[in-house]
């Protein structure tokens, strides 16, 4: 998981697509409602979802949808034509929306939310957002928020396994309660946390807790969650248990998986080691089939049953982090190996089809020949992959293999890359002595030089006359007679 920060944004201030009066106080926005949603009847409609029907399409201005006190047991969606939409409560406890979709009944998890929100511009104030599914039924979204310059205002979203779906666009969620158990803030969205009570309660048995999933796999997209200065703690019925019960603050949901936790406080029911990493790091997974159980057997597993996609994502895992350039080398061996294979599919679909045995044999031996190509690639992967863990982890020793100098590059967090595999600074590169050759005189031999030889020079040099220092120059600049009088300045 890659820690860095998506949106610069000072504690105090909000971001700048936010209008300045975005965010009133509730009893303004109340007092300029232009639709009121009741249960008993004294508003214009008794749903909210009749009302969010009644909003303009593609509003260039704030349409707001005044919710009263009481529990709205709907499932609403917000389409992306309806932009723009204000929804204001009587506060988290008062005003709640409230649904029970979820996987295990046979419900997506895109389209389990309670709230789905698609148009851009959406400000929630003041209500609480819920999906009471529980922690067996699997994913049971809460809020799903697929859209631009969203904002989460003071408001609860309860759940348990993915509460928050953070899927897309610039949101902001802030002094709002978020509470959950496996992933229970997870999407794709670059999204920002201030001032938010972060909460894990209670799973189901066997489950870890998950706070954060952020899912981003290309350098170049802007996504990632930041958590400012906010509180993460345990809910009432996960405190006792918390010894027995793995709570992390994440686990990566993408190779580029980014998640920053700044200026917070994390409670200790969050295990020591923070972040959760299935398979030592090697690639990305799913934390939810008990892979940090048995790290090896998942390893093992993954590659065995899709070895190009495990290939691939290590490979990709190593470029990234340590910059290494891809050889065409590389590139023809696996290419090959994937030919190999193909050639061999399509020998033995013939073979099958016409009945021709040579064939048949001939699919056979492209088969053996792609997988001792799948062997090389195996063995070349694992050898590049210990060298580069091995210079990460401080490690020193003999370089198991010669890497390209291409591709021996620094650390993008270091200025130099470490000696790992190379000798310390100061001795000879590697297959250079490091010592005189055996038989080499550690001194001169005995009578060398001859006698006679002079040691100094001869008596009588230099000769006489010959000065022992340098003559004495005149000074630089001249005295102040130069120039002459007479010199036309």
């Amino acid at each position: 998981m890659i820690f860095t920060s998506c949106l610069a944004l000072a504690v105090d201030e909000f971001p700048s697509w936010i209008e300045k009066n975005t965010l009133h106080a509730s009893k303004v926005l109340k007092m300029n409602a232009n639709l009121v949603v009741a249960k008993d009847g004294s508003g214009d409609y008794v749903t909210v979802k009749e009302a969010v029907g009644a909003a303009p399409e593609n509003s260039p201005k704030r349409f707001i949808i005044y919710i009263k006190q009481g529990v709205y047991s709907e499932i609403v969606e917000i389409g992306v034509t309806k932009t723009n939409i204000t929804f204001v409560g009587d506060g988290q406890d008062s005003t709640i929306l409230t649904g029970s979709l979820n996987k295990k009944d046979g419900v997506k998890t895109f389209s389990s939310a309670t709230v789905a929100v698609n148009g851009d511009g959406f400000v929630a104030q003041d209500l609480c957002f819920q999906n009471t599914a529980g922690p067996s039924k699997s994913q049971a979204v809460a809020l799903r928020v697929s859209a631009e310059r969203a904002v989460i205002y003071r408001c609860r979203i309860d759940g348990y396994q993915d509460t928050l779906y953070a899927f897309s666009g610039s949101q902001l969620y802030r002094e709002s309660y978020i509470t959950g158990t496996v992933d229970f803030i997870f999407g794709h969205a670059s999204a920002v946390f201030q001032y938010c009570q972060i909460v894990a309660r209670k799973p189901d048995q066997g489950q870890s807790n998950m706070v954060t999933a952020q899912n981003r796999d290309n350098p170049s997209e802007n996504s990632a969650f930041t958590l400012q200065r906010c509180n993460i703690t345990a809910s009432a019925d996960l405190a006792p248990i918390k010894s027995t019960v793995k709570t992390y603050l994440g686990r990566p949901w993408g190779v580029m998986s980014t998640v920053v936790v700044m200026e917070s406080f994390i409670d200790d029911h969050i295990d020591p080691a923070g972040w959760y990493t299935c398979c030592a790091g090697y690639m990305p997974c799913s934390g939810r089939c008990g892979e940090a159980k048995c790290p090896q057997l998942c390893l093992a597993t993954e590659v065995f049953c899709c070895f190009g996609t495990s290939v691939a994502s290590t490979r990709f895992l190593l470029q990234d982090e340590f910059q290494i350039q891809t050889t065409q080398c590389d590139n023809c061996i696996i290419g090959f190996m994937v030919c190999l294979s193909q050639v061999a599919c399509i020998f033995s679909i013939v073979a099958c089809i016409v009945g021709i045995d040579e064939l048949s044999e001939a699919s056979q031996l492209l088969s053996c020949l792609a997988d001792m190509v799948y062997c090389t690639v195996c063995a070349c992967m694992q050898t590049q992959h210990k060298v580069e863990m091995d210079k990460r982890d401080g490690k020193f020793g003999p370089q198991p293999m010669a890497v390209p100098p291409p591709q021996v590059m620094s650390r993008i967090d270091q200025a130099t890359p470490p000696a790992i595999g190379y000798p310390p600074q100061g001795y000879p590169p590697s297959g250079y002595p490091q010592h005189p050759p055996q038989g080499y005189p550690q001194h001169p031999p005995q009578g060398y030089p001859p006698s006679g030889y002079q040691q100094h020079p001869p008596q009588g040099y230099p000769p006489s006359g010959y000065p022992q220092n340098p003559p004495a120059y005149p000074q630089y600049p001249p005295g102040p007679a130069y120039p002459p009088q007479a010199y036309p300045k």
